[in-house]
């Protein structure tokens, strides 16, 4: 299949809706047209009948049922011409009782991973508001009362459905049209039809003499990729590629592709190593921390005794530290050190605890480490680590999830845009007060742009949600996400550059997250240009600003001489962070 643009998915619902203005009675085709599978194929059906057939059988399991079911069809209609779910089960070589309860969750499964196909549900809608007649017609082994309720559960509601196992016949030679057509009060000129085959919706609509548009079946996704991990490419893309279109807003529905995946598999690391391990408390830090502590909960209720938001940041641990290692430090330190010892006291920390927290170069736990000089055993968890890391936090005492063996400094990559796109946009704890018996945090400036990081992290938990409703028990592997934040922090699409363009970074003084001058100044100062390429936050947007057309081959570039270019201009990321 080759690539489908969303110029040319949006040139064909425009069409389509000029068709639908010109025709009275709608066609639509219902699978891949109305409705999408989330699975990369519709016999990976077929999979999952196995998998849950073997979970509640009581007698032996079935292996092989995807071939089994094939050829029970492929034989079946070999006989009957356009059979019905019935007629194909007959052909199985299986127990009555086996063939009864396989069939039941065949039906089971088809309605609960059928959701609406955007393009489709787009013309729909159109042709539903200014009152069109909408007829589905469907090449399927599934009666039009099992279709009609797929349908209504995923919001249409169609006048008529014509199915082929209904009455043997079959689109592509225009039979089953001809059937759909002299069922309506209309002739052909009234009618035009909708579908994603070329041979079954777009050859046969000819051949029945009614007009017809094709509709593309999937639009590829942007950051998320197929990977090699078998749930990740049969199930879990095809879930996010079928929801991605539906969300209106732009960043809610880029977070919901790159972000959502990624914590929850995270968060689903983190609850395995928390629970083998022993854990009696799990910290997770302010302010990277924070969504992904509601989502953990939302993930892991039973957990809310064990998992807590703690208000830290090095800035409000420097004082504490200070006090700790400073023989002279000052009162106002000592200060500190108590309100930190109190604060710290109210989550009953006893044993092995957890400091969970985004990743950077491990200071922060070096610093709390040696605050609390061994009366509490830390060990931290992190999404990511930059080189620097170990030199602050030995291997034994830290995790990390996308972690390839050592330190890899493409993990690191676009960090404080990572870290701003995840953060809680509540300032940055800078200390602690004492308000009565209670120790508070202390914070600085919120974010100055909140509402665009806060529509991100709606895509997270709208992501979130889904998975909850539809793949609970699905497990991300951190291969299927571990490249998604790279893509977008390094390779961001021009349309979503222009929208963050205007973002700031930072912790107390925010700061422009791409350096913006005119491209010529580049042209003839290639100093400037890489002066700007190390002060910049966001690399990836920095290069798409300069380069629009070229900034996937310079960033390649960039990355495969990433040991001369470190040399050149030191670290991806800037030594240090902004103010």
């Amino acid at each position: 299949m080759f690539p489908i643009s969303e110029k040319f998915i949006q040139n064909q619902i425009d069409k389509g809706k000029c068709l639908i203005d010109s025709h009275e009675v709608i066609f639509f085709d219902v699978f891949d047209t109305l409705l999408t599978r989330d699975c990369a194929n519709p016999s990976d059906v077929f999979l999952l009948i196995e998998q849950r057939f073997n979970e509640i059988t009581t007698s032996s399991p079935l292996h092989d049922f995807k071939q089994l079911r094939q050829d029970a069809e492929k034989f079946c209609a070999e006989k009957i011409f356009a059979p019905n779910l019935d007629e194909i089960y007959s052909y199985m070589p299986l127990t009555n009782e086996q063939k009864s309860v396989l069939k039941a969750l065949e039906i089971e499964i088809e309605q609960s991973i059928s959701t609406k196909k955007y393009t489709g549900y787009i013309l729909y809608q159109y042709a539903k508001k200014i009152g069109k007649k909408i007829v589905a017609v469907s090449d399927m082994y599934l009666g039009a009362t099992l279709i009609g309720k797929m349908l209504n559960l995923n919001g249409y509601s169609i006048d008529s459905i014509v199915v082929s196992c209904d009455y043997r016949a079959e689109k592509f030679n225009g039979k089953l049209f001809q059937i759909a057509i002299a069922k309506e009060a209309f002739g052909k000129k009234d009618i035009v039809h909708f579908g994603d085959s070329v041979l079954s919706d777009i050859v046969g609509a000819k051949r029945a003499g009614i007009e017809c548009l094709w509709l593309p079946a999937r639009k590829n996704l942007s950051y998320f990729r197929k990977c090699g991990d078998f749930f990740a490419d049969t199930y879990l893309y095809p879930f996010i590629a079928n929801r991605v279109p539906l969300i209106e807003n732009k960043l809610t529905a880029l977070g919901y592709e790159t972000c959502g995946p990624m914590i929850v598999g995270f968060c689903q690391w983190l609850h395995e190593k928390l629970h083998d391990g022993g854990y009696k408390k799990a910290l997770f830090c302010a302010r990277d921390m924070l969504q992904t502590y509601q989502i953990y909960l939302k993930l892991y209720p039973d957990d809310k005794e064990l998992a807590c938001y703690f208000y830290v940041s090095r800035k409000s641990l420097q004082p504490a530290y200070d006090a700790v290692v400073n023989p002279e430090a000052s009162n106002e330190s000592l200060q500190q050190l108590n309100y930190l010892m109190d604060y710290l006291s109210k989550f009953g920390c006893k044993g092995k605890t957890a400091f969970i927290d985004s990743g950077l170069n491990g200071r922060s736990q070096k610093m709390l480490t040696t605050i609390l000089n061994g009366r509490i055993k830390l060990h931290g968890f992190y999404m990511r680590v930059a080189k620097v890391f170990f030199e602050n936090v030995s291997g034994s005492d830290a995790s990390i999830y996308m972690y390839s063996g050592h330190p890899n400094i493409k993990h690191m990559i676009g960090s404080m845009f990572f870290e701003t796109m995840i953060a809680a946009v509540h300032g940055r704890t800078i200390g602690y007060t004492k308000d009565g018996k209670v120790i508070k945090p202390v914070f600085g400036k919120p974010h100055p742009y909140s509402r665009k990081i806060i529509d991100y992290q709606k895509g997270v938990n709208v992501f979130v949600k889904d998975y909850n409703d539809y793949l609970v028990n699905a497990s991300i592997n951190e291969k299927a996400v571990r490249d998604v934040m790279l893509r977008l922090s390094f390779f961001p699409q021009f349309e979503d550059m222009k929208l963050l363009l205007d973002l700031k970074c930072g912790n107390e003084e925010y700061e422009q997250m791409i350096i913006q001058k005119k491209r010529r100044v580049y042209i003839f100062s290639v100093i400037d240009f890489f002066r700007d390429l190390k002060k910049t936050y966001w690399k990836g947007g920095f290069l798409r600003f300069v380069f629009p057309k070229l900034s996937p081959i310079v960033g390649r570039l960039y990355l495969a001489a990433d040991s001369f270019i470190l040399c050149f201009i030191g670290e991806w990321n800037n030594p240090q962070e902004p103010k």
